[in-house]
């Protein structure tokens, strides 16, 4: 008896240790009169658009075409691709995977 009890627990930690919230995605493109630069891709947990402006929360990862992003909370200006983080704020240099290109393709 106490060992089924024990396998059961066992069997649904998984499902109570998993954290239910998704992160979204949103890829944004370069707006005319800016620089000319790859999409931007906007990663939260809660990720919403009013007015031209992207609100971002929780696990913030925002790429761009050579760094990455990373805070607690970010707003993205749709209009002048100006972008105000708040939190744990870190940007690090893209990923670069074995040949020396970056995630963007860009040697």
């Amino acid at each position: 008896m106490k060992t089924a009890l024990l396998v059961i627990c066992l069997a649904l930690l998984p499902l109570t240790a998993q954290d239910n919230s998704e992160i979204q995605h949103l890829t944004v493109g370069t707006q005319p009169g800016l620089p000319a630069i790859a999409g931007i891709r906007l990663n939260a947990k809660d990720l919403e658009q009013s007015a031209g402006i992207v609100y971002l929360k929780g696990s913030v990862e925002i790429d761009l075409p050579f760094h990455v992003l990373l805070a607690d909370e970010a707003e993205y200006d749709q209009s002048t691709g100006e972008i105000e983080a708040r939190g744990n704020v870190h940007l690090k240099p893209a990923r670069v995977d074995a040949r020396g290109a970056n995630q963007f393709g860009v040697k």
